[in-house]
Formats: structure tokens, C-alpha cells, sequence
């Protein structure tokens, strides 16, 4: 059975991100942003904030969304390559198609998220150069 919140917290590589209802944070980005918002993450904040109001499949989209955000800032892609609105249409085709493959490949899931003895394989900063 599936867990009914999501985690409070998420760590990306070296960094250690905390999920939360926060409406606030969302009305304040909305402001600068221009638009509604279903979540952000706010990166100085290490935080992901989400709409307390959202239906359960909706909140997941939403989390996964923003942690592909959270993903493209700690790999230093959110600069001249991947910055704006072509961050956000990359993260937004992506989510729902990751959200489905992840879905419907638990195998692949648990193949993916197994320990290995090699610590080079797990290390962040392999990914992050």
C-alpha cells in the first residue's frame, strides 16, 4: 500500500530538502512567478512547498515535478543551458512520462534502488560534474 503523505524530507545528493504544505510560500513565488502554482521548489529555502489542497494523484505529479527541478539546480543545469521557460516545458513533458514508467516498472524500481558495494556508483558528485 502506497504511503498516504509524502516524505517530509528528500535528500539530492548532498543536499537535504524539506517537503511541505505551504500555501504562503506558494502565494508569495505566485507574485513574481505571475501565475498559480501547485508547488515550487525554492532553492535558498531547500525546500519544496506544495498546495495543501491537492487530490493524491495530483500531489505525486506535483512532487515529482519539482524534485526534476531540485534535480536540474543541484546538477547546475538551471544556468545558461537549461534556464526559464525551457526548464520548465523539459521538466513538465518529463514528469508525467517518468511518473508512468516508474509506475508501471516496479521491477525496474527495485532494480534501480539497490545498494551496490561499489561506493564510486553511488557517489553524487559522479553525476553532478
Amino acid at each position: 500500500m502506497a504511503p498516504a503523505d509524502p516524505p517530509k524530507w528528500i535528500t539530492f545528493g548532498p543536499i537535504k530538502v524539506r517537503v511541505k504544505d505551504d500555501d504562503a510560500t506558494l502565494r508569495k513565488r505566485e507574485r513574481s512567478h505571475g501565475e498559480a502554482l501547485m508547488g515550487v521548489f525554492v532553492a535558498d529555502e531547500c525546500e519544496i512547498a506544495l498546495c495543501p489542497t491537492l487530490q493524491d494523484q495530483q500531489r505525486r505529479s506535483v512532487l515529482l515535478h519539482e524534485c526534476l527541478h531540485a534535480l536540474v539546480d543541484q546538477t547546475a543545469l538551471d544556468g545558461d543551458l537549461l534556464a526559464g521557460e525551457a526548464q520548465e516545458q523539459l521538466v513538465s513533458r518529463l514528469t508525467p512520462a517518468l511518473l508512468d514508467m516508474l509506475r508501471r516498472n516496479p521491477e525496474l524500481v527495485a532494480y534501480l534502488c539497490s545498494m551496490t558495494e561499489n561506493k564510486d556508483e553511488r557517489s553524487w558528485t559522479h553525476y553532478a560534474s
